[in-house]
């Protein structure tokens, strides 16, 4: 049996975009890291999850 050591994600996989995914990426993270606030497509995922997990309607 064999071990490895990673230190970044990047060393196992390689994830490229189409450019237009890739520029609104950028712009959410700018929002998010700049202006220190939550991108709301990124909100409304959380809250999706959350009410899955929780067993609650999505509707």
């Amino acid at each position: 049996m064999a071990a490895l050591k990673i230190t970044r994600l990047s060393d196992l996989y390689e994830v490229v975009l189409p450019e237009e995914m890739r520029k609104e990426y950028l712009m959410l993270q700018d929002e998010w890291v700049n202006e220190r606030k939550m991108p709301h497509s990124v909100k409304e995922m959380y809250k999706k999850n959350v009410l899955k997990a929780s067993g609650l309607s999505v509707d």
